[in-house]
């Protein structure tokens, strides 16, 4: 009971995708399930953040999302019995026109899933983690992304972009919910 288990070491460092590769991913995948890949992209979000995006959480004037559940490991429920993976992963970001734009036509041509969520399985079920994850790789593998990289490869490739750009890091870390800084730069630095 009294042992800590000391934190994994990080095997790969967090290397962006090219937006060609990122287009080539989205392509490459089934078109109901596109808008994952660029909601990630263009957000940052959490993998389970993207999966469980509600319209209800998009505000469209404003230009922002609230960022305030993220869907359920469990198929038993929907969310998160304890909502987001820490305080501050609880935020307001940006939402691109061109992503308001996707979101839109994804919509218009799909319609919702469960509880307003953008995206839905096959069945019109809750698309669940673990089938999203499996989505992405089969697309990404033949493509030449390495094992390992998967659907959080997204939220690095946002993050990375934004520090290019000379967004400020402390601006950075409150964008994808990081809790210190420090996790930003680690992660980030190089």
């Amino acid at each position: 009971v009294g042992l800590k288990r000391k934190k994994a070491k990080k095997r790969n460092k967090a290397m962006p995708l090219s937006h060609e590769l990122v287009t080539q991913i989205a392509n490459a995948m089934q078109p109901q399930y596109r808008i994952m890949v660029w909601i990630g992209y263009w957000t940052g979000m959490r993998p389970s953040e993207v999966v469980g995006l509600c319209w209800e959480q998009l505000d469209f004037e404003k230009g922002s999302i609230t960022v305030d559940r993220q869907l359920s490991k469990e198929s038993h429920e929907i969310w998160a019995e304890d909502g987001l993976k820490t305080e501050a992963s609880a935020r307001t970001i940006g939402f691109s026109k061109e992503l308001q734009r996707l979101i839109k036509e994804h919509v218009e041509a799909f319609g919702f899933g469960p509880e307003g969520l953008i995206l839905k399985n096959r069945l019109g079920g809750v698309l669940r983690y673990r089938d999203a994850a499996s989505l992405y790789r089969n697309a990404a593998r033949p493509l030449g992304v390495p094992e390992g990289d998967g659907l959080h490869q997204l939220r690095h490739t946002c993050v990375s972009l934004l520090i290019a750009q000379g967004v400020n890091i402390k601006a950075i870390q409150e964008w994808v919910g990081h809790s210190s800084i420090v996790e930003t730069l680690d992660t980030y630095g190089h």
